[in-house]
């Protein structure tokens, strides 16, 4: 029998709630949830084999029965009766288990008590041995007195149901056609974004989501272990999940049903997925207090032409064989119809304790009604990754009716290729979707900003309801953005763009708005503003409605930071004439780093009036800062400057100062080092990101800048860190920057050769640059200078690579070889004998070699191969050794990346002989490959004679 594989994989789903101690993020709840449920394959049942004629047919029928949801949630519901001691329910338990036997017809009438009390007796032990192993490490804890208390009311009520059922057929077959019918109707979706307005397979459009637990950093939330929706529920049994507009909370509950439907969830049964859509279900409610079941009955019938059998949907509900997914409690704006519905979710969540749940709301707004978090958990739907947008983008693509498979692919690539001036917006599929409309029309992504948000926003004022097949007449339509863009600035001006505005204060000024300008009547203009309200309400476009506040008011919100931005900066100019009244209203804000991006979108915008507007405007900047006495101010306004190059239109002459004022400002050494690494990184990036054409102005008025400076060393670090900014290739395709950099070297030799001698970062700078030999760098600087990070104080943005990894890694602009390691570099000769070069200065210098080394990276050694190269080899055995015993531990304690190949068992035998597990003997036998000093080396190492660092990563 497998019963104890099922106890264990149902302590392992028993509730996610149990887990959170586990900590770490959705990886380690997986591999928590893992390490519960694993233990031994099958489960030897002495009693049932010792009942007499148990024929191989009855004994296949009662596996069969023993992956069913009803055997699962009775295991759950024992697991949690024996942990709290509740005798009287462990007796009704074991009556449950014989009904349901019965109505299985696994052995026939004359064996099924003796067979049921076996299983039952067997199943108990089984428990009882996994509770004990698991409380002594205190891995789980069942008796919250919430839990127990439901699972015994749950456990009477299913006992009761099961006796009064003579057959399971109808409820199977009904549990069978009406998934069938939710994978054929909730497999269809609808993307706004399509112009025909067709519904497509959701597999062909869906991008796998990204969740993350509270407190995840955005770092680690990509490169976790994803949670595929079909295994949501398995580590997260009673979820909400938490997104902004737009974000896919909706499409990710449609792909639940739709796996659940076609039995895609992982674990002992299948379940039927029933969804409900709040804001339908909330006007049920409304009108006759139907219960949560009540109108899942209903909707089986209305949605999926299925009608449920009398008790079946308690049935399957009470027995784990479905699962509810309640989608969009945010969009309940009614503060005491919300609550109703948080506290029916709450008691439908309390009455079937083993019914996985999943509850989708946006993030503004949830606080304020939030579900009992002793009862749920809470997951945040993150933006698209970078590999994300790329999948979404192809398969967005991939569905144009017109145009071949090349062509599709063709505009997908280019697409993503324009996408880099508008990274920002890509990481919302709503969005993202909205750009791969506006390119599929144009062919272009605009790179002015106002242009390209302008857009969008009239895309979603014009096609939104239209595309979803809704029909709404447009108050005021004339006046409609123009009122939006005052809001808009009227939001921004009281900081309430991110809390939003009341539905009270929104109807007060948009009437006052509109009165005089649209409207004589007083009462007409407020009529229309909340008719303009009302519009708002449920639709998530541009300005929409988000919750409600302390006090119970509903409250409204522009449903992306962008349009709240963009609308801003268009009032702005509306009310603003020339360039001297805008900048006497974003001034203030620029100097304290505030309002940047409308500053940018207001100032861009100045050019569709005024002729030159940008120019004017970021001349005035630049005539400000010298007036300017405060230091923080001027690095803002020089920083806003030469980031605003990326995005407008500016003469070379203007260019050319921007640049010149950016480089003083680097010599005059006014940027705080608390502040360094963001302000001069953001706006090198957005100075270099000038439309190619004009490259040349600045590469040429940095070399002019620094010729004039008496004091260049802080300009030239800048100046030999361009392609660290800007990547190896320009938008012509060509190595631009680097060329420039090569030049500056020509340009300034003798200064730079000085710099070599005083400064570390200058000689490893030149030496990758083929500009000097290994020997001399080291001749100068000893081998630290090979562990010392890559950043120089002015050079924030260089790479942070050490020339140790370096020369494992990358090697680029090395003697013509573009990558060290790589066995098909254009110089692979030379490749060897500087690699062979550095590793005989390491053996040759005393240890330890530095102090210890900030910037380590160790991916390559995910790889099992042996390099044919033994200094190769022992380069990459050098790198797992510089990260100490704590590398060691992660990539073969707790990764099983090497449990087979040539490369693992060195690494193993390396950790083993490093604490102590294996002698020299041994471990000489796995380094054999390696020449005799080296081996002899690393022999010293594992024995703790020598230390290649004073202090390794911790």
């Amino acid at each position: 029998m497998a019963a104890s594989r099922a106890v264990g994989s149902i302590l392992g789903t028993l509730a996610g709630r149990f887990l959170r101690q586990a900590g770490g993020g959705i990886a380690n709840r997986i591999a928590a949830r893992n390490a519960i449920k694993a233990g031994p394959n099958t489960f030897h049942s002495v009693a049932l084999e010792q009942i007499p004629n148990l024929t191989p047919a009855s004994r296949e029928k009662i596996a069969q029965f023993i992956q069913s949801g009803e055997f699962e949630q009775l295991t759950l519901r024992l697991s949690i009766a024996t942990s709290a001691n509740k005798k009287s329910e462990i007796a009704a338990l074991r009556k449950s288990l014989n009904e349901s036997m019965r109505l299985y017809r696994t052995v026939p009438e004359n064996n099924l008590q003796a067979v049921s009390d076996a299983l039952f007796d067997d199943l108990s032990a089984a428990i009882t041995s996994k509770l004990a192993e698991l409380n002594s490490e205190k891995k789980v804890s069942l008796t919250s007195a919430r839990v127990v208390s439901a699972q015994a009311a749950a456990s009477t009520r299913n006992c009761d149901l099961i006796c009064k059922i003579d057959d399971l057929r109808t409820y199977d077959e009904f549990h069978k056609h009406f998934s069938r019918q939710v994978a054929l109707t909730e497999n269809k979706v609808r993307p706004p974004q399509i112009d025909s307005g067709s519904r497509i397979a959701i597999d062909r459009i869906y991008v796998q989501a990204t969740l993350k637990e509270e407190g995840d950093n955005e770092e680690r939330f990509h490169r976790e272990t994803a949670l595929l929706p079909k295994d949501i529920f398995e580590n997260y049994p009673r979820v909400v999940i938490l997104g902004d507009p737009g974000g896919g909370k909706s499409t990710l509950a449609t792909k639940l049903c739709v796996d659940l439907a076609r039995g895609r969830n992982r674990g002992s049964a299948a379940k039927a997925p029933f969804k409900v859509v709040m804001r339908d279900y909330a006007k049920y409610f409304q009108n006759s207090r139907v219960s949560i079941v009540e109108y899942i009955e209903k909707i089986c019938g209305a949605l999926y032409s299925t009608p449920a059998p009398e008790g079946c949907i308690e049935y399957l509900l009470l027995n784990s064989r479905a699962a509810v997914i309640f989608d969009g409690m945010d969009e309940l704006t009614n503060t005491a119809l919300r609550q109703d519905m948080v506290s029916a979710v709450e008691a439908f969540s309390l009455a079937y304790p083993g019914t996985p749940i999943m509850v989708t709301s946006r993030k503004v707004g949830y606080d304020l009604s939030p579900l009992d978090a002793d009862l749920f958990e809470v997951l945040t739907l993150g933006s698209f990754s970078y590999g994300q947008r790329q999948s979404y983008v192809r398969n967005w693509f991939g569905l144009m009716r017109s145009g071949g498979q090349s062509e599709r692919t063709r505009l997908a690539e280019n697409f993503l290729n324009e996408l880099s001036h508008a990274d920002d917006l890509g990481g919302n599929p709503l969005m993202l979707g909205l750009m791969c409309a506006l390119y599929r029309g144009a062919g272009y992504i605009p790179r002015n900003r106002p242009e390209l948000y302008r857009r969008c926003s009239e895309f979603l004022f014009e096609r939104w309801d239209s595309s979803r097949g809704i029909l709404v007449e447009k108050p005021f339509e004339r006046g409609m953005q123009n009122a939006m863009f005052a809001l808009a600035l009227n939001l921004m001006q009281s900081n309430d763009g991110a809390s939003g505005i009341t539905e009270k204060r929104l109807v007060q000024f948009t009437t006052s708005y509109l009165h005089g300008r649209y409207y004589e009547d007083f009462d007409a203009a407020q009529d229309a503003a909340r008719q303009f309200v009302e519009y708002c309400r449920g639709r998530a476009w541009v300005l929409t409605d988000v919750g409600t506040d302390i006090a119970g008011n509903n409250l409204y919100a522009f449903t992306h930071r962008t349009f709240l931005e963009y609308f801003a900066a268009r009032q702005i100019v509306r009310e603003c004439s020339d360039v001297r009244s805008i900048l006497d209203v974003l001034y203030s804000k620029l100097r304290v780093q505030e309002w940047d991006v409308i500053a940018q979108l207001a100032i861009q915008t100045l050019d569709e009036r005024l002729l030159d507007g940008s120019n004017g405007a970021i001349l005035a900047l630049l005539e400000k800062i010298k007036e300017e006495s405060d230091r923080s101010a001027r690095i803002a306004i020089t920083s806003f400057c030469a980031r605003s190059v990326e995005f407008m239109d500016l003469r070379p002459a203007v260019l050319r100062s921007v640049t010149d004022n950016f480089l003083q400002m680097i010599l005059a050494g006014s940027i705080p080092e608390d502040r360094k690494k963001h302000s001069l990184s953001s706006a090198a990036r957005g100075l270099l990101k000038a439309p190619a054409e004009l490259h040349p102005v600045i590469a040429d008025q940095i070399i002019t800048s620094i010729t004039a400076m008496p004091e260049k060393t802080e300009c030239l670090a800048f100046a030999l860190s361009l392609t660290a900014y800007t990547g190896t290739a320009d938008d012509r395709g060509g190595n631009y920057w680097n060329e420039v950099e090569n030049q500056v070297v020509d340009t300034f030799e003798k200064e730079i050769e000085d710099l070599c001698i005083s400064e570390p970062w200058f000689a490893v700078k030149m030496y990758q640059k083929g500009r000097c030999t290994l020997d001399e760098v080291v001749s100068r600087h000893g081998v630290k200078v090979i562990f010392e990070d890559g950043h120089h104080k002015m050079a924030a943005a260089s790479s942070p690579e050490n020339l140790y990894t370096f020369m494992t890694y990358r090697g680029q602009s090395l003697g013509g070889i573009e990558e060290v390691g790589d066995a098909d570099s254009a110089n692979p000769e030379g490749l060897r004998k500087e690699v062979a070069r550095m590793l005989e200065l390491l053996l040759a210098a005393p240890t330890p070699w530095a102090k210890m080394v900030r910037m380590h990276r160790w991916e390559h050694d995910e790889t099992n191969s042996i390099p044919e190269d033994s200094d190769q080899l022992f380069l990459r055995i050098l790198n797992v050794m510089l990260g100490g015993d704590r590398l060691l531990e992660l990539v073969i304690g707790t990764r099983k990346r090497f449990t087979s190949g040539q490369r693992g068992s060195i690494y193993r035998a390396i950790s083993r002989a490093r604490k102590g597990e294996i002698g020299e003997t041994k471990l000489r036998q796995v380094l054999d490959i390696l020449p005799e000093d080296r081996a002899n080396f690393v022999v010293k190492w594992c024995a703790r004679e020598i230390d290649i660092l004073e202090v390794h990563l911790q």
